[in-house]
Parts: structure tokens; sequence; C-alpha cells
């Protein structure tokens, strides 16, 4: 979450709090649809909700479950082998490409070596577009430096 999507919450938790403001004024000013019995935290889901704002803890759900650590690539008499970084055991094995004497083969264990730094390029751009949704100019420079990330990500595992 953005520190202006925090500074909009309070606002809106302010306003919505405020025994002053009619429900039908608050419905009206966030687009929302709370009733007189609806409650501050409820409330504020619904303008969560409504504005896309995800709150920091939420992107458990889809966590990568797969070997942890940034992965590489290794060439053994047996194979390419994908394994993760710290050990070589085959327990932490990941991947062995079986078509280890062709460049194919080479091409196909450098790809999948990248694998887990691709998985979080692609959610942190997902939560830049969540995080900025609306803010015009911001976001498209944020993606643009974003877009420079990918391109030297997809060059480091196509060895271009």
């Amino acid at each position: 979450m953005t520190r202006k999507q925090l500074e909009s919450i309070i606002r809106f938790s302010a306003v919505f709090n405020d025994p002053a403001n009619d429900i039908s004024v608050v419905n009206e000013q966030y687009g929302l649809s709370l009733t007189e019995a609806t409650s501050p935290s409820q409330a504020v889901t619904a303008y969560l909700e409504a504005k896309r704002i995800r709150l920091e803890g939420k992107r458990k759900a889809t966590e990568f479950k797969g070997t942890k650590g940034r992965w590489r690539m290794s060439i053994s008499d047996d194979g390419d082998l994908v394994s993760d970084v710290k050990n070589l055991e085959p327990s932490k094995l990941v991947c062995q490409v079986n078509k280890h004497k062709s460049d194919e083969g080479k091409a196909n264990a450098q790809l999948i070596s990248k694998a887990p730094e691709m998985l979080d390029m692609l959610q942190s751009v997902v939560d830049l577009q969540k995080e900025n949704y609306g803010d015009g100019s911001a976001t498209h420079v944020k993606m643009i430096r974003k877009a420079k990330e990918i391109e030297t990500l997809i060059k480091s595992a196509t060895n271009g």
C-alpha cells in the first residue's frame, strides 16, 4: 500500500465515523452502498475493495511453494542441472535436462533457472499496477522502469 492510499483510507474513515455526515453523503462521495448498520471495519473493507487497495499479507495466498532461493544452472556429466543455489544435493535438485550435450538443452536449463526471478518480477508488475491504479503518469514511469528490469531478466534467461 502506498502512502497516498493510506492517507485516503484515513480520510475516508474520518468521514465515515463523523456523526455529522449522513450515510447517503458518504455513499455518494465515495461511490459505495453502505447502510446505517455498516460497522467501521466493514466500511473500510468496502472502501478498500472499491479502490482496489490491497493490504500487505494477502500475497501469501499466491506465494511460490517450490524450492526457495535463486536457482542456477550447473552442468554435470549426467546432464544440465537446475538446482538451488546453496545446495547441489540430489534432494535439492529442481530439474535435470536430458539434452545435456545440446545447445537447446543448455538454453532450456538456463530458462528454467530463471523461473523464480521471473515469477517475482511478474508479481511485482501486478503489485505495481494495483498499488498505483489510476495514478496516471507516475504509474507509467514506474512501468517503464519495471520493463527495463524485465528486459534485463529476459536477457539473462536467454543469454541474450
